[in-house]
């Protein structure tokens, strides 16, 4: 979604908190904050750095960072930027990546690269346990179908292949789900809004054969908290980026705001 400004979506956000440091740290399942950014420039990516410093969060998902390149980047502060870019052999990707909070580098067991809108992370949590982050940065209308379902099977093999406890799929789905229908109880919470569209039946229908739920549609919000794309005039608003969970207490909150 180029040239429109977008909202992200933040799971587990907390500001105002500190962080220990790594060797202090005891990672379980309730420790993990993911949010999911559109990361544009430089500027923004300083911007977004400086910000924060106030919130509490320890990986970041990225879309359409429009950065080159592809690998991993120390930032200033100790934080990894992993970012699959432009390269020479693919000059049209847009760019999706990770930011990963000084804290988790140690807990970082695998990225994987599927292609240049699905990538994972894989997380090591105490017990023994797991989580899988896939970021997702889906086509937009301006794309067949054929590539959105091609999209869906990159992120079920990135599902399969990681045989993680828990799995968090996140980012720009480029989706209207709407409210929740009879029928679909176990897989949408009561606090969908808008309308649907047929990109929304294909999230939908992805979610159910996966057994993942779409956590932002648990918490109730405040109307203006659920949208996250306005179109240039201001007066179309979307909700179009999702979080989806594998277990429906994994995620506490889910909140939109401004980049």
């Amino acid at each position: 979604m180029e040239d429109k400004e977008k909202r992200d979506h933040k799971a587990h956000g907390q500001k105002g908190r500190k962080h220990q440091g790594p060797g202090d740290c005891r990672l379980t399942s309730r420790d993990i904050r993911c949010e999911s950014l559109t990361l544009r420039t430089e500027e923004s990516l300083e911007s977004l750095l400086d910000e924060l410093k106030d919130f509490k969060w320890d990986i970041i998902g990225l879309c359409e960072t429009k950065r080159e390149g592809e690998g991993i980047e120390e930032l200033k502060g100790g934080a990894w930027l992993y970012n699959q870019g432009k390269t020479e052999a693919n000059k049209n990707a847009k760019g999706i990546g990770f930011l990963i909070h000084p804290k988790f580098i140690d807990y970082v067991k695998d990225m994987k690269y599927y292609s240049d809108r699905v990538i994972s992370l894989i997380v090591q949590l105490t017990g023994n346990k797991q989580l899988c982050v896939i970021q997702v940065y889906a086509p937009t209308s301006d794309y067949d179908d054929e590539k959105v379902e091609e999209l869906y099977g990159e992120v079920n093999k990135a599902i399969e292949d990681s045989k993680a406890e828990y799995t968090i799929v996140m980012g720009d789905f480029n989706a209207k789900i709407g409210e929740c229908q009879s029928g679909e109880e176990a897989i949408m919470g009561k606090f969908g809004v808008g309308e649907r569209n047929k990109r929304g039946d294909m999230l939908l229908e992805f979610a159910a054969q996966q057994g993942l739920i779409i956590a932002n549609t648990y918490f109730k919000k405040h109307k203006n908290r659920y949208w996250t794309w306005e179109s240039p005039n201001g007066i179309t608003k979307n909700q179009i980026d999702f979080i989806l969970s594998s277990q429906r207490g994994f995620v506490k909150d889910v909140l939109s705001s401004r980049v």
